[in-house]
């Protein structure tokens, strides 16, 4: 296993022999940043893969060749020997930038043997902004700022935050002390509710020229808040919604959704549009707002008025106390009816029930029945009160002076009569007047009878 490995490392160096460069060269380091008046120093590695010695000359192509200071320009290595030269510049005032050298090394022996490098030396300006980058979180901007300055300086700087329309919505500044490189850093508040889209934010440092952006966007924020007051009283309840866009885009057609008891009329007061439809023993009604702006509040209020429920029970009321007040009355007013009892085939008797239920006193009660032609009184059997009686061609009349009644006093008239046809006779209603304790005429009648 030895000899194997050994016998790959021969190969390699001898492959590395036959086929490496005759020259090599390299630079470090190959990129240098100096100050004017400050030395930029970089190593020159020259290796020489011939197997005989050699010098080698140096070269240097590019603008400001001034700027190298005095060196090695021809350089002896001994065959397959490498060895490092220094090569200094000396940058002066007035050139800004970055500057690109060629630096060739060719073989004194042998012209046709020579290799190339390139290098470049950055001569920076007094000041320059080398990065900006912006972070967001939620409504802040984070704001960073990298600045370079060749001496120390006091600066302001003024950041400013665009929308895709070039208008500024949010700005700042700050004062910084500045020497070589420093990170600067701002936070910034954008506005609440800022709509969505592309913004940029922008640094520039006053009294120069410089001036860094940097683009953003802000992704679409849906949030409509809804608050709800309610003001009732024993007639109405009045609802007030407010609907606030907290997001950062326009809310077009927005409903609102509101229910009831389906025996409430509701009435909408800011808005003409509604739709309202019964549903599971409720009324639901529907609002629309056309459009609501981030940050805009609209209102939408509406009052659920009782008054269809107190008319419904006021009017059963109203019924209810009608029917006591009629049922009272009919209880109240005093009564005369009249009835009769067949005692044999052409013979009846006649009862008059005349009754005083509330009223507390009754004066000048006068009774009066009529007897038609057909049929004839017994006043010889009349045992109770006694009428009297007058006796007409047209019929009969019976007059029964009764006198004061109390309350709740009834009284009972009772008279036989002879039918003088076979059949029914109709007997006319018995009648009553009488006067109230306060002076006031009142007038009865009873139903008519008919006698079979």
């Amino acid at each position: 296993m030895k000899k194997i490995m050994l016998g790959f490392v021969f190969l390699f160096v001898f492959l590395n022999c036959v086929y490496a460069a005759p020259l090599e060269i390299q630079v470090n380091p190959q990129n240098v940043t100096a100050k004017p008046f400050t030395t930029a120093n970089y190593k020159l590695t020259i290796t020489n893969n011939q197997d005989v010695n050699d010098s080698f000359l140096i070269s240097l192509s590019g603008e400001n060749l001034f700027w190298r200071m005095t060196g090695v320009i021809l350089k002896k290595i001994d065959a397959n020997s490498s060895d490092t030269v220094n090569m200094v510049f000396y940058p002066t005032d007035g050139y800004r930038g970055v500057f690109e050298y060629i630096v060739t090394v060719s073989s004194t022996t042998n012209p046709e043997i020579k290799a190339s490098k390139k290098i470049y030396l950055e001569v920076p300006p007094d000041l320059k902004i080398n990065n900006f980058s912006v972070t967001k979180e939620g409504n802040v901007l984070d704001l960073k700022l990298r600045i370079y300055s060749i001496k120390e300086k006091n600066l302001k700087i003024e950041f400013r935050v665009k929308d895709s329309k070039g208008n500024v919505i949010a700005s700042d500044s700050v004062m910084e002390s500045i020497n070589g490189n420093k990170l600067v850093t701002k936070q910034i508040k954008m506005p609440d509710n800022v709509l969505a889209g592309e913004y940029t934010a922008e640094a520039k440092i006053e009294g120069t020229n410089l001036s860094v952006s940097k683009s953003f966007s802000v992704p679409e924020v849906h949030n409509v808040v809804k608050k709800r007051e309610v003001k009732e009283n024993p007639l109405y309840k009045q609802v007030r919604l407010v609907i606030t866009n907290e997001g950062n885009v326009p809310e077009k057609n927005y409903r609102i959704t509101e229910s009831s008891s389906i025996d409430f009329m509701t009435g909408l007061v800011t808005l003409p549009e509604k739709n309202c439809y019964d549903r599971e023993g409720k009324r639901i009604c529907e609002y629309v707002i056309d459009e609501i702006q981030p940050g805009e509040s609209k209102e939408v209020t509406y009052t659920i008025s009782y008054l269809p429920t107190y008319t419904v029970y006021i009017v059963l009321l109203l019924l209810a106390l009608g029917f006591v007040f009629f049922s009272f009355f009919r209880a109240a007013k005093p009564k005369i009816n009249k009835k009769h009892i067949k005692k044999s085939e052409n013979r009846h008797s006649i009862v008059l029930e005349i009754k005083n239920p509330f009223y507390h006193y009754l004066k000048d009660v006068v009774v009066k029945d009529w007897v038609s032609p057909l049929g004839h009184v017994l006043s010889d059997e009349i045992k109770a009160v006694k009428p009297v009686i007058k006796r007409l061609e047209t019929g009969t009349e019976l007059v029964w002076n009764l006198g004061s009644m109390k309350p709740r006093e009834e009284r009972v008239l009772t008279y036989d009569i002879k039918t003088l046809v076979q059949g029914s006779l109709k007997m006319p209603r018995a009648k009553a007047k009488m006067v109230s304790k306060d002076g006031r005429k009142i007038k009865i009648s009873s139903n008519p009878l008919i006698i079979e």
